[in-house]
């Protein structure tokens, strides 16, 4: 059997099969949800309370030093408990500051709304941070004779968090803000080029949809194959078990690189490698398509088939949710080969590190060489085709 027929046979099969459709409308629905629904950078501000705890003079004072710098400032209305509260909100780079006009009503909005909020004294301070243990009203101040400022934490804070508060709240201002000025610091990279939050997600999207599916896709696919009896047939053709796993597992491939073309180019423009990116989307998905039909050599049942399916895509898709949330790094997930194909992704999405893209698709490449053979002889010892 030539295998350029049969890929083209293969696609054709595959786009009249639920599994092409069913991947072309996840591929349209995350597309959707990231030009229409998520917004193109996340507002990652903290929200605050300030009650400046001076005459009103010296409040104004001390308000203006604050927030000279501020984005916007304007007159807000807050309501807590039922009641109208007069606040000055002042928009910065890091967060939302909102400062209101008495203590109690400072604690009523920590307690309501579960952000910080701070009381300060001293017009020198230039920043301050705020708490009260959760809804409590425990004040959890420093205790020093003479507080610049106090803080309601709502417990939940780190311990770094807290060392930096208790500084703040029993060190000179002044010292802290000279002592920063003299810190040298040193960028590791000039001009670093980052990923929007809408581009941020595409790594694990185009992970998920384009390369590990392909397991869910192949398996389905050839256990209908088995279910049909389609298979038998290679029986009495003169065909490899190699050469049906390759069409396979191409069209399959093929499918792939269309779908994750559909997702990244409308969100990354021009911006991406898109070389760098074909290449590991193929040879990843050629990994996980072998992982696929080694899979449905075991199984002539579909629901069978898709459990075990579905716990092998549970394993591979751990780096990439750990990818969302950096505090869940860890070194044992590089163990898991679908780690090298999200970091990859994102090096070919960046247009950087094409050399450490090139090794890992040699390596996954190498996967799937030599799992293909493995799934030829698990189909041979089963009777199925002809050779190896």
């Amino acid at each position: 059997m030539k295998l350029l027929p049969s890929i083209r046979r293969e696609l054709t099969l595959l786009s009249r099969s639920v599994y092409f459709y069913s991947e072309i409308a996840v591929a349209a629905v995350c597309l959707v949800v990231l030009l229409f629904v998520m917004p193109e950078s996340f507002d990652a501000r903290s929200t605050e309370y300030m009650f400046i705890e001076l005459p009103a003079e010296q409040a104004a004072v001390m308000e203006s030093a604050l927030f000279n710098s501020a984005e916007t400032a304007e007159d807000v209305t807050l309501k807590s408990r039922g009641n109208a509260l007069a606040a000055r909100l002042y928009t910065t780079e890091a967060k939302y500051v909102y400062v209101v006009y008495s203590r109690e009503v400072l604690i009523a909005l920590c307690e309501d709304t579960g952000h910080l909020g701070t009381v300060l004294h001293d017009p020198g301070l230039l920043s301050a941070g705020i708490g009260r243990s959760g809804g409590q009203g425990a004040q959890d101040g420093a205790q020093i004779s003479a507080p610049i400022c106090e803080y309601y934490l709502q417990g939940n804070e780190t311990a770094r968090f807290r060392e930096y508060a208790a500084l703040l709240t029993s060190a000179n201002p002044g010292d802290i803000l000279e002592a920063a000025q003299r810190q040298e610091t040193a960028a590791l990279e000039e001009n670093p080029r980052r990923l929007t939050d809408r581009q941020s997600v595409l790594p694990l999207m185009l992970t998920v949809n384009c390369v590990l599916m392909g397991i869910l896709v192949t398996a389905g696919y050839i256990v209908e194959d088995k279910k049909t009896k389609v298979i038998k047939a290679l029986r009495v053709l003169p065909s490899r078990m190699s050469a049906y796993l390759m069409a396979k597992m191409t069209a399959v491939t093929l499918t792939s690189l269309a779908v994750c073309l559909i997702i990244a180019v409308p969100v990354m423009g021009s911006a991406a490698n898109y070389l760098l990116l074909c290449l590991i989307i193929i040879c990843g998905s050629f990994f996980t398509v072998s992982i696929g039909a080694l899979l449905a050599s075991y199984f002539e049942d579909i629901g069978k088939a898709f459990t075990a399916v579905f716990v092998i895509l549970i394993v591979l898709m751990i780096p990439g949710i750990f990818s969302l949330m950096p505090g869940l790094n860890a070194a044992w997930q590089k163990a898991i080969p679908s780690y090298y194909i999200a970091e990859s992704v994102k090096a070919s999405l960046l247009n950087r590190d094409a050399r450490y893209v090139l090794l890992c698709c040699a390596g996954l490449v190498a996967g799937g060489v030599v799992l293909t053979p493995v799934s030829a002889m698990r189909y041979k010892a089963a009777g199925i085709g002809i050779g190896g």
